[in-house]
């Protein structure tokens, strides 16, 4: 049990009044089985900045920035930004193919891809059809949209 003039629970150099101490008593010891529970809690890792932010550690938190290439994301947008101009002179928006196209398309269009790229791999460069860029951009493009449909049916 909290008293008057003792430390604070929460507060570095502060002690409790009278009140103080009834009102820490009544929110934290009320139950033994509150106790138990917040006592149980796992408390996350803490990182403090310099300036004296606090922010939990980021070992669990996703890391695009590491997981990812800004060259290959940069090539492959400039890739979609060249293919979005149809045959007929028409200009679709960026994200026109996530209106959904059958997994069937992402299919085979990812194998013409990937058998340029194959070539160009196996030094049959002037049989392909496309760059090797161009394939492994193809390729991204249909690997991802194959994803983003499966993934739609999931949810």
């Amino acid at each position: 049990m909290f008293k008057r003039g003792d430390a604070s629970p929460l507060y570095a150099n502060m002690t409790l009044t009278d009140e103080g101490a009834k009102l820490v008593n009544d929110l934290t010891w009320k139950s033994t089985d509150e106790t138990k529970r917040f006592a149980d809690m796992e408390v996350p890792a803490m990182r403090e900045f310099e300036t004296g932010a606090l922010r939990n550690r980021d070992e669990e938190a996703l890391g695009y920035e590491g997981f990812l290439s800004p060259l290959a994301l940069k090539a492959f947008g400039e890739y979609m930004h060249r293919h979005r101009f149809t045959a007929d002179g028409q200009v679709r928006t960026p994200d026109n193919w996530q209106k959904g196209m059958p997994l069937e398309s992402y299919m085979e269009s990812a194998w013409r891809h990937l058998m340029d790229l194959w070539l160009h791999h196996r030094g049959y460069p002037e049989q392909a059809r496309e760059s090797v860029m161009d394939a492994l951009c193809g390729l991204f493009f249909n690997v991802q949209g194959y994803m983003h449909e499966t993934l739609k049916k999931e949810d």
